[in-house]
């Protein structure tokens, strides 16, 4: 989702929550409700709360710099919520 091709030139990975959400508004939701997926995963996968506090609250920043036209779209490749959450869960997931 954040990281699936790299802007050589620019040495910089995006991925479709980068190109989705320049749709004004609708980009930027859709995505969100996609990385919802992700916190539930995680929840299942039995992350602390304080965890998976931090896994929303990584979304609702992606989600609130992404609304910001063209200027939200630019901070929103830096911000890269979904990677940060995969690795919060790899690291704090009680998987047996």
């Amino acid at each position: 989702m954040d990281s699936n091709w790299e802007i050589k030139r620019f040495n910089i990975r995006v991925g479709w929550d980068s190109l989705i959400g320049l749709i004004p508004g609708i980009g930027d939701t859709l995505m969100s409700t996609v990385s919802a997926y992700i916190i539930y995963e995680g929840r299942k996968l039995g992350v602390p709360r304080w965890v998976h506090a931090t896994m929303i609250g990584n979304v609702l920043i992606d989600w609130v710099i992404g609304l910001i036209p063209l200027v939200g779209d630019l901070l929103d490749i830096g911000w890269k919520a979904n990677l940060k959450n995969v690795a919060l869960i790899k690291k704090h997931a009680k998987i047996l």
